[in-house]
């Protein structure tokens, strides 16, 4: 090895004493706990098999943040009664912690965005999973674990209650996968009408359940959602479908029907006993009865649904709902007066209004009912039919289909004992269906126009705008009973539906604290870098979660413009002329001041990571401004770069501003604004050569003492020019990058030696110089006067000039370039020699 490639070693090993200036010691490591290591040095936690009973996690290891506790961790490990879970950690996968069966409770801290499902499963004697109040997707109530909007139910801890029942809160959609996994102290549970659908073995080994009551239709279920509840008596209304084979193994299950005189109990048992076809009858008092026929439920081997049909006669003052687009009845009751006229008024909807019930009531007065010999009634074009007497008065039940929006016309005349034929009388009336619609709002907000409680038109399309109150913000629309969706966007385009219930959801405004400017890096985790997937994005945030930036490649820059939703996630499609679209996905860790992402155009992912400038004149970078001198570490291979050693300076202002002004060994100047974040990044991406290529690391700084990269690279596609450097082109996928901290002041007087390399010398050959008090370097003694060595140093930058003579040509006077390392003290740059590179170097 050349002496001079000895002294860049040695230059280079700085960076490890700086690495490990910010290293987790040992000991603040549980024994036992096991970890890997993710792309852009994040950990994962992977298994703990140590002691207890307490349990600390680290929020970092080896000067890299400890963010994801992976799948069945802490698998089964019945030593540990408590564990704390630090503010880095953004994922907790499934199963984490199955088995932990001493383990007590556990707060989840806000800055976990991502929770797989079972992560406290079978931990008998947990009593209470609770969640940090500043979590923005995630809540606890009473110990029960659910997403923010309380839509979610997603786990219930097995000793949540000394009680044994259990009645979810309604407005809760979904009871999720494995939520009430081995809650075997539970015997009843009562789910509200809001509960839509069940995940798969939502209640496995919940063996001492009794019964679960459905308060609406039945859920949509998920596989083996009931599995080993051998004791389990299952409750629901009507119109319940779909339940597949959730019910397999349970002997007994109860149907509770809604009818018009209320509610009848059947039971069914799965032995045998129920066919398709079969009916059950249910009296309902005078004059009621009800057939209920049997398609389509699944109960063991058996297929069941019940459809009510009514079949009842009734009092003057009742009408019957007809229903949209089916063969029904439309009831009349009617009288007549003694002269044969069948009624006095005819009572129908108005033309064009909206109805809940478009019956027809006909009334009259009878004073000579005996005179009357029969009455003839139709709706529409129908065939003419005969009204029957009963009890003194005359009625008929009248079949038609009844269209949404059609004229509907209903007629009716009579003939009395003597064959006289009454005037035919009519009234038309146009239906439209509709139904009450339910709006109401979780947290603080309104809602506009208000529409709670109207009658609306099935099928019409209306609009409303969800608006929170102040420091609060929008999350969602959320829709159930006649139609189910969700929407993000605070003005709802809906068409009305049946029953139909709408919820605005409302939460703290999570981006009061998040409101700033994000600046960061993109490239690829599973490919080289290349100049067209990578580059360098900054991020402004306002107080609502809306957000506008650009990306940047090379020279070309992309807009970045929209808004996160409350959990801190937005995408945003861009187009670009002549290129493929890029899709950007962001994410926002609100405890941790950063972001995190995608960027991919269809032929490369790249990851996205940046964080926040959070430094001011109020708030001062105490621990990282100041002024320092780097150096690149040179190439030794065509294919990577030039040889000479790449220099600079950095100045971190106090509010965190980073200023980078240097010049790479190609004869490249190069300089880049940016800022420090709070744990010292540094994103530094320089676009060069005309778009054509670009310098991209990832800076760390450790402390006031300097900074290195954690990775780094160099790329240089072609460069056509013919006084270029490296024309062919090169890439440099391990840039080494060190800067220390420079200060201007005057030491003892010294002598060195300076050694030039490369750059079309015919050899490495040395200058020894002499280094006064003030930083004046002239030629020893010993130098030979042909070398014409003269350098000068810039006392307050740190930058280095000068110029020495080929030995093989000393009329030919070759400068150079560099900068004064200090902390341990050292020269380092490059010359050019004829387009040729060189290194400048001199490491006593």
């Amino acid at each position: 090895m050349s002496n001079h490639m000895k002294k860049i070693s040695l230059l280079l090993g700085g960076l490890l004493v700086l690495a490990g200036a910010k290293s987790v010691h040992a000991s603040n490591i549980p024994a036992g706990l096991a970890w890997v290591t993710n792309a852009h040095n994040t950990i994962s936690i992977t298994s703990y098999t140590g002691p207890g009973p307490a349990v600390s996690i680290p929020s970092a290891i080896n000067n890299m943040t400890v963010t994801t506790i992976e799948s069945e961790a802490f698998l089964d490990n019945v030593d540990i009664t408590s564990v704390t879970i630090p503010s880095t950690i953004t994922e907790i996968q499934d199963n984490a912690f199955d088995g932990c069966g001493s383990l007590t409770g556990a707060t989840i801290p806000s800055s976990v965005t991502t929770l797989g499902i079972g992560v406290f499963r079978l931990c008998s004697h947990m009593t209470a999973i609770t969640v940090d109040a500043a979590n923005p997707n995630y809540t606890s109530q009473n110990g029960v674990l659910f997403n923010k909007s309380m839509t979610t139910l997603i786990e219930y801890p097995e000793s949540v209650f000394v009680a044994t029942a259990y009645t979810i809160p309604n407005g809760v959609t979904t009871v999720d996968a494995q939520a009430f996994w081995g809650c075997s102290h539970l015997l009843t549970v009562v789910c509200p009408a809001s509960v839509t659908s069940l995940g798969d073995t939502a209640f496995i080994g919940c063996n001492a359940i009794t019964s679960i009551t459905f308060m609406g239709n039945a859920p949509k279920p998920g596989s083996e959602v009931f599995l080993g509840d051998t004791a389990t008596t299952a409750y629901y209304y009507s119109g319940a479908k779909g339940w597949g084979t959730s019910f397999a193994g349970i002997p007994t299950v109860k149907l509770t029907i809604t009818l018009p005189s209320g509610a009848v109990e059947v039971t069914l048992t799965p032995a045998g006993a129920i066919s398709a076809g079969a009916k059950w009858q249910a009296d309902h008092g005078a004059n009621e009865t009800s057939g209920m026929t049997v398609s389509g439920l699944s109960v063991g081997n058996h297929v069941v649904t019940f459809t009510t049909i009514p079949n009842w006669t009734t009092p003057a003052s009742q009408t019957v709902a007809v229903a949209n687009g089916q063969t029904n009845r439309i009831i009349g009751v009617y009288t007549f007066d003694g002269k044969g006229n069948p009624m006095v008024a005819i009572t129908a909807p108005k033309p064009n209004q909206v109805v809940s019930n478009p019956a027809v009531t006909l009334t009259g007065t009878a004073t000579d009912i005996a005179a009357l010999n029969g009455i003839q009634v139709r709706l529409d074009s129908g065939v003419w039919t005969s009204a029957r007497q009963n009890a003194g008065s005359w009625s008929n039940w009248f079949y038609s289909t009844v269209v949404a929006g059609g004229t509907h016309t209903f007629s009716v005349y009579a003939t009395d004992t003597t064959g006289s034929v009454s005037k035919t009388n009519s009234v038309s009336f146009k239906y439209i269906p509709s139904s009450t619609l339910t709006v109401a709002t979780n947290g603080l907000g309104s809602v506009n126009p208000v529409e709670n409680g109207r009658l609306l038109a099935i099928g019409a399309n209306y609009t409303l705008t969800a608006m929170p109150k102040l420091n609060w913000i929008f999350s969602s629309w959320v829709a159930t009973g006649g139609a189910s969706f969700v929407s993000n966007n605070p003005v709802l385009h809906f068409k009305m539906a049946e029953n139909l219930e709408l919820t605005a959801n409302f939460v703290t405004n999570v981006f009061r604290a998040a409101q700033g400017t994000y600046n960061g890096l993109f490239e690829p985790l599973n490919q080289q870098r290349a100049q067209s997937n990578s580059g360098a994005f900054t991020l402004t945030v306002a107080s609502a979660g809306m957000f506008s930036g650009k990306l940047t490649i090379g020279t070309s820059t992309t807009p970045l413009t929209g808004k996160f939703n409350p959990a801190g996630a937005a995408t945003v499609v861009t187009s670009r002329h002549g290129l493929n679209t890029l899709t950007t996905s962001l994410q926002l860790n609100f405890a941790d001041q950063s972001v995190r992402g995608t960027v991919t155009d269809g032929s490369f992912d790249a990851s996205v990571w940046g964080d926040k400038e959070v430094f001011s004149a109020s708030h001062p970078a105490a621990n990282f401004d100041g002024h320092f001198t780097m150096f690149i570490g040179g190439s030794g291979s065509a294919n990577t770069g030039p040889p000479g050693l790449s220099h600079g300076t950095v100045t971190v202002s106090p509010a965190g501003a980073v200023t980078f002004m240097g010049s790479l060994a190609d004869g490249t100047s190069v300089s880049q604004m940016s800022f420090v974040s709070k744990d010292g990044h540094w994103p530094m991406y320089v676009p060069l050569y005309n778009g054509k290529g670009s310098i991209l690391c990832s800076n760390i700084f450790a402390g006031k003492n300097g900074f290195f990269a954690v990775s780094g690279s160099w790329i240089n596609e072609t460069n056509a020019s013919r006084t270029a450097v490296d024309r062919a082109g090169f890439t440099n996928d391990s840039v080494l990058l060190q800067g220390r901290a420079y200060a201007p002041t005057n030491g003892a007087s010294s002598s060195t030696e300076l050694s030039f390399s490369d750059g079309g010398l015919s050899g490495q050959f040395n200058i020894p110089v002499n280094i006064t008090a003030n930083d004046m370097v002239t030629m020893a003694a010993a130098a030979p006067k042909a070398d014409k060595l003269f350098m000068t140093i810039n006392k307050t930058t740190g930058n280095i000039t000068g110029s020495f003579a080929n030995p093989s040509n000393p009329k030919q006077i070759i400068s150079f370039t560099g900068v004064e390392l200090q902390n341990p003290f050292a020269f380092v740059g490059y010359f050019l020699n004829s387009n040729i590179a060189g290194v400048f170097i001199d490491a006593p």
